[in-house]
């Protein structure tokens, strides 16, 4: 029994032909990776709540740059994190 993203993931890497600029990050690197973000923008919040968060923002097409421009400071802190791990992770 797996999730259907783990089940992709399990498929690209065993049968998936390479694509220049483009790997794949399993759960376990995500959340380092979103926890070097968070240390580096100096956020004490609980990670899975910023990933929901940077997740519904992909899902509604905000980009780091247009959280940014908001006026709430939780959504500046927010764009670094979305920023750092949009930049890292690819």
């Amino acid at each position: 029994v797996c999730t259907f993203h783990s089940l992709g993931y399990r498929i690209l890497k065993a049968e998936g032909y390479p694509i220049a600029g483009f790997h794949l990050v399993h759960d376990g690197q995500q959340m380092n990776l979103f926890r070097q973000a968070m240390h580096k923008a100096d956020v004490k919040e609980e990670p899975s709540l910023l990933l929901s968060r940077i997740s519904l923002a992909k899902n509604d097409l905000i980009s780091p740059s247009d959280l940014e421009q908001s006026s709430k400071p939780e959504d500046k802190k927010l764009s670094e994190i979305y920023h750092y791990y949009e930049l890292h992770s690819s």
